[in-house]
């Protein structure tokens, strides 16, 4: 009895997660496969296949306004749709697309937790793709097995897809799975997957990848050890943030030789192969013991081994010794001593570069800290390359003045010594008032560059804030090299009207510069009513002024369960020339909380050289399936108008799972 229990297996086939996760699958890969239209726009019309040049991009917010760069470029005017979180459709006033660079720019910046969903079609011919496309894993349990009392594994369908182009296959890769625990200490999982032959556009070689990792702890060791291998064609590599054609074994181990001596040990064989051959073959070998000689002092020794050998070329050898004594002074501050030796062969040639290095970093008192290290760098018959660098923050008054200073020099043969002085003032002396100056002089030889700068912030009632910034940077000799100053401006005077303005002005070597100017107001003068509008010249683009005017104006009106919008956006020359204008009107009829239909209609003209209007209808149905769900379905139509334009009338259908987590 006892032998049977212990080799009776069972198995749990959870059905309807699996039925579940089987149409989830489908629809990520409907979403990721528009449909073709072959019917012409035109009354009267020919049947006829229509050639699409659409794409889709997911946006990751990374905390800023962009500009983000999309797959592909010149984007066609009118065709572009951003969605957010996969519910909200966003407004043209509330981004700026450069359809000549492909990049999208929004008013507000995107947080870390925000994805947008641009839909747009670009010209072909263009500059090709600007970005990687989306892509995701995608994995399905489909049994767990239980071995007696101490084995569990579970059995997974894996997958790969990435919103590509029309016409390309999204499915990347497919295969199987297995994660097997033993016992509380030991992890073994398996992959292995396929890219299937519609998937491979043609490219030969071997198609498969596979990864086997295994993993053990026990009270005072821990071991992992992995084996990866994919193929050159293997098109899911980047999807599972692995490289294409590679064979890899990673072997790694941490040991307790007692309570304060440890060492840790790793081992990485790579081999690359090109054309069915091992191109380069790169082997790293490290080794590191601790030593905690006192409660606050540690010893390190660590070797690092790196070796790289491809056929037909000489073999290259990095060997780099280090020991490390770190120190804790106290409570209040640490300090670190290290000297490393680095030998750099090719061939028969070798070359040794000795580096020391000292870092204190101290805090002197709860508010008080100062950091100074000190690096040297000495190479064969050589003068050393010597950089220090010191660095003070204080602050007084139980913080409402801030002080931070700074001062860097290095010294490297056969240039010109740098030296670097700066300093750094805040203060909050009354509530709501925020000021600032610093001063920054950079020296590199005989030349001095100075660089100064203020700002004032104030916070008063009725939701006025207002910021004012100043900076100039002049030489050794007082000449102004450049000079900016700059406003901000915003205000709430009554409830639902909201303004805001910028203003910069530019001198560069005692010439004005291009200026920048904008005005945005917010008016909700009744519940179910908002307009919006702004106006601004010459705007700045990371760093580059944009010399043009854009002009913005928006409408919505919300009315029981019909939402109405309607933004016009503009964009002139210096000269007020007309650059292009894009007019869209959009209404959405709420059926329930989950449920909306919803209409759209763009015109959008292009002048200059390569005038073109497009109009562009479209029509569509999302539902809310969970909270981090949403199922969308969406037609559209779309025209071009010009005498240069050679393109066809364009129907698209897409459907789309979206996702946030």
């Amino acid at each position: 009895m006892l032998r049977q229990r212990m080799h009776r297996v069972r198995v749990r086939s959870p059905l309807g997660k699996w039925a579940w996760g089987l149409i989830a699958v489908s629809l990520v890969i409907a979403a990721s496969v528009p449909a073709r239209a072959s019917l012409s726009a035109r009354f009267g019309g020919e049947v006829a296949e229509v050639q699409r040049h659409a794409a889709t991009d997911l946006i990751w917010g990374n905390g800023g306004k962009g500009p983000y760069k999309l797959s592909h470029r010149p984007i066609v005017p009118g065709t572009l749709s951003v969605r957010l979180n996969g519910a909200r459709e966003l407004l043209p006033a509330d981004y700026h697309v450069d359809h000549a660079a492909g990049t999208i720019t929004f008013t507000t910046a995107l947080s870390k937790d925000h994805i947008a969903r641009v839909a747009y079609t670009y010209r072909p011919g263009g500059t090709g793709a600007a970005m990687e496309v989306a892509s995701g894993p995608l994995s399905l349990n489909l049994a767990e097995l239980q071995v007696g009392a101490g084995i569990n594994s579970t059995v997974k369908l894996v997958g790969a897809w990435r919103a590509t182009d029309p016409g390309e296959v999204p499915l990347t890769a497919v295969g199987v799975g297995l994660d097997t625990q033993v016992g509380s200490h030991t992890r073994v999982s398996s992959l292995i997957a396929v890219t299937p032959r519609s998937a491979q556009n043609g490219v030969g070689g071997d198609t498969t990848g596979m990864q086997i990792a295994a993993e053990t702890a026990t009270r005072r060791a821990k071991a992992r050890a992995s084996y990866l291998r994919t193929g050159e064609a293997f098109a899911g590599a980047k999807d599972y943030q692995w490289q294409q054609g590679i064979e890899k074994l990673d072997l790694s181990g941490a040991y307790a030789l007692s309570s304060r001596l440890s060492a840790q040990t790793e081992y990485q064989r790579t081999e690359e192969a090109a054309d069915g051959q091992t191109a380069r073959v790169k082997t790293l070998l490290s080794n590191a013991l601790t030593a905690d000689i006192t409660p606050l002092s540690r010893l390190t020794l660590r070797r690092h081994e790196e070796e790289v050998s491809a056929p037909g070329d000489s073999e290259s050898t990095k060997v780099s010794e280090r020991v490390q004594l770190d120190q804790r002074l106290g409570k209040m501050g640490t300090a670190q001593v290290h000297h490393e030796v680095m030998v750099d062969g090719r061939g028969s040639e070798e070359q040794t570069t000795q580096t020391t290095g000292m870092k204190l970093d101290a805090r002197v008192t709860n508010s008080t800290r100062v950091v100074a290290q000190r690096l040297e760098t000495r190479a064969e018959e050589q003068e050393p390359a010597i950089k220090t660098q010191v660095a003070l923050s204080a602050g007084v008054s139980g913080g409402k003045i801030k002080f931070e200073g700074e001062y860097s020099e290095h010294e490297r043969p056969g240039l010109a010594a740098e030296e670097i002085q700066g300093a750094r003032v805040e203060a909050t002396p009354l509530g709501g008032v925020k000021i600032g100056g610093g001063v920054r002089q950079l020296q590199t030889g005989a030349q001095v560059e100075l660089q100064k700068h203020a700002q004032v912030e104030v916070r008063a009632p009725a939701g006025i804030q207002l910021a004012g910034r100043f900076q100039e940077q002049t030489d050794g000799a007082g000449n102004k090299l450049g000079l900016v100053r700059a406003v901000d401006a915003s205000m709430k005077p009554l409830r639902g009207i909201e303004m805001s303005g910028t203003y910069k002005e530019r001198e560069e070597r005692d010439q004005r510069g291009p200026f920048t100017r904008g005005l945005r107001i917010r008016l909700a003068p009744v519940k179910f009513l908002q307009l919006t509008g702004g106006l601004i010249q010459n705007p700045e683009e990371e760093g580059v002024v944009v010399q043009e005017r854009r002009r913005t104006m928006g409408l919505r009106s919300e009315l029981g369960w019909l939402t109405f919008t309607g933004d016009l956006a503009q964009r002139f020359d210096v000269s007020a020339r007309p650059l292009a204008e894009e007019l869209r009107l959009g209404m959405t009829l709420n059926l329930s909380a989950y449920d909306r239909l919803f209409t759209t209609y763009k015109v959008a003209e292009e002048t200059g050289a390569a005038a073109l209007t497009t109009i562009h209808y479209g029509f569509g149905y999302s539902r809310r399936v969970a909270n981090s769900l949403d199922l969308s379905l969406e037609s559209e139509l779309l025209e071009r108008l010009g005498e240069n334009s050679t393109e066809e009338d364009e129907v698209r259908a897409r459907a789309s799972l979206n996702m946030r987590f």
